[in-house]
């Protein structure tokens, strides 16, 4: 990552919370920076967890859309051709 991939950000924490995270960079041993991008990774990423999921659950709702009777046989043969 080069420095015009980087943004700076300033953002506002209580200071209750601002300590706590402090104290938890500490014992993990990491900075603040490192800690807060993290955390932003692990929502990003159960976001798009959750956008797949709901996608996914639109296309089974549609049965016609979601069957994969026509894939069963190909896949038997395919399974059953080394033996």
């Amino acid at each position: 990552m080069t420095t015009a991939d980087i943004r700076s950000v300033t953002i506002r924490l209580p200071e209750k919370m601002y300590r706590e995270a402090s104290r938890a960079a500490k014992a993990k041993n990491v900075s603040f920076n490192a800690l807060t991008q993290e955390g932003l990774m692990k929502i990003l990423a159960d976001e798009r967890e959750r956008e797949l999921y709901d996608a996914f659950t639109l296309v089974g709702q549609d049965v016609e859309e979601s069957s994969v009777e026509y894939a069963i046989h190909a896949q038997a043969e395919v399974m059953l051709r080394d033996e």
